[in-house]
């Protein structure tokens, strides 16, 4: 009986090992990244294509990228708002994490 309940709590873990180890994977990857990984190209914002103006988050993602490389000046340049962004976006991220690692330990 005990090692069907463990089977049991083994199956509702999983899902909390792929975004844990998921988002752990992208923050690594964007670390490894070069800042200018995203500068060049043609923007996908549905405004800029549309109507060819920028909108509140045009540029976030470049300026995001500039700013966890430490390149303040350049991340400004492109979206002040991720001075704002890009923090709140680590903060989350790690609660996720933790949250993850807790179900995973107390479950």
């Amino acid at each position: 009986m005990s090692n069907d309940k463990n089977i049991q709590q083994s199956k509702t873990k999983w899902p909390y090992y792929v975004m844990a180890t998921s988002l752990v994977f992208i923050g690594i990857l964007l670390l490894l990244l070069p800042a200018n990984f995203f500068d060049s190209g043609e923007s996908v914002c549905l405004s800029q294509q549309l109507l060819g103006k920028d909108c509140i988050g045009c540029g976030l993602t470049k300026a995001t990228m500039h700013l966890i490389h430490g390149d303040w000046r350049e991340a400004v340049y492109h979206n002040s708002l991720s001075l704002l962004s890009t923090p709140t976006l680590a903060v989350v991220g790690s609660y996720l994490i933790y949250y993850c690692y807790q179900k995973i330990v107390k479950s």
